[in-house]
């Protein structure tokens, strides 16, 4: 049976589609790595995968849990002590930890070594390995907690390297973003984001797209058609997916979504949508795609990293970079282009 598309893709779905960062995730998971890096543009399937490490992780019998900081209010990223107190808390409860914050989380100490010294004893109250899963981590980035908690974060993997016999070589951290980093870490030193496993997460290649494609039943009868939605959609996997189901159910022919794919009401508006509002909120964005819509180049600006993490275009070697798909050329290139 269909199901709908959007969001983490359930862990006994039949088309979730298994990449070869899946396959590294896991062997560096199974490995008690200190931190795992996983990034890609929204909706690319950081989420679904992270979901996937937790189910392998409890079938080893670890501990886990997961933090989706997409959740958390402005005000809750106000002040580090309040965020840590949340985090903890939180923490606490999904392990079922009895922790006295009146006698152990003293002012004395500061909010970093608060949390520092919580995250010990929970590592402490179990042999079993502990994995914390951090998904939507760009939520942090340009806060004022962010510097003091990636750098608590690096901490922790140097305590790891320095006594690798010790308690923090049971502890992983996994972080699933999108934004480059150094645009919001000033020291990358003091972060987590040099020293991890990094695992970027690739569109669905060819293959990939034609596998999906049997999974639906074949709505797409030839591999000329396969390609044709390959070049449309660049093997994006939500628009992947959305294309097929729709298909699948029958909605529209494959002719009638190759005509009416850059249109708002069309198979792919929602999403679409989101993304203009989301690059037209910064003159610099804006600017930056149209040096692209005008085979310019983009020169390594803000712009060209936030378009890189939403997904809109991708680098090429040696050469400008270039949109990602025909699809968002299609709809960005009428809407932007004044």
């Amino acid at each position: 049976p269909l199901e709908p598309v959007g969001g983490a893709v359930p862990l006994d779905s039949p088309f979730y589609v298994e990449r070869s960062t899946d396959v590294e995730f896991m062997r560096a998971l199974r490995s008690n790595e200190s931190i795992l890096l996983v990034k890609g543009p929204r909706q690319i399937g950081k989420t679904s995968l992270l979901g996937r490490g937790a189910k392998t992780a409890q079938d080893l019998g670890w501990r886990i849990v997961r933090t989706d900081f997409q959740k958390l209010s402005a005000a809750q990223l106000g002040s580090d002590d309040g965020f840590y107190r949340l985090l903890a808390a939180t923490l606490a409860r999904q392990l079922g930890f009895r922790y006295d914050f009146a006698s152990e989380w003293l002012d004395v100490f500061g909010a970093n070594l608060n949390l520092d010294n919580f995250i010990l004893a929970l590592i402490e109250a179990s042999d079993e390995p502990l994995v914390w899963l951090m998904d939507e981590a760009d939520r942090l980035f340009g806060n004022p907690v962010a510097s003091d908690f990636f750098g608590l974060v690096r901490s922790w993997h140097n305590s790891r390297t320095m006594e690798p016999s010790g308690p923090w070589s049971r502890f992983t951290v996994v972080i699933g973003y999108a934004t480059e980093a150094h645009l919001f870490i000033q020291d990358l030193n003091q972060s987590p984001f040099n020293v991890g496993r990094q695992l970027p997460l690739p569109p669905f290649n060819h293959a990939q797209i034609a596998d999906l494609n049997a999974r639906y039943g074949s709505p797409l009868r030839s591999e000329t058609d396969i390609a044709h939605l390959e070049e449309l959609v660049g093997g994006q996997p939500f628009l992947t997916r959305r294309a097929l189901d729709v298909l699948a159910r029958g909605t529209m022919s494959f002719a009638e979504m190759l005509e009416y794919a850059d249109e708002d009401e069309g198979p792919f508006g929602d999403h679409l949508k989101r993304i203009l509002i989301s690059v037209s909120q910064m003159p610099s964005v804006v600017e930056a795609l149209r040096h692209s819509l005008a085979a310019s180049g983009i020169r390594d600006t803000e712009g060209y990293h936030r378009l890189l993490a939403a997904g809109v275009i991708r680098p090429v070697r040696n050469g400008p970079a270039v949109f990602s798909c025909q699809l968002y050329r299609r709809y960005l290139g009428v809407r932007l282009a004044d």
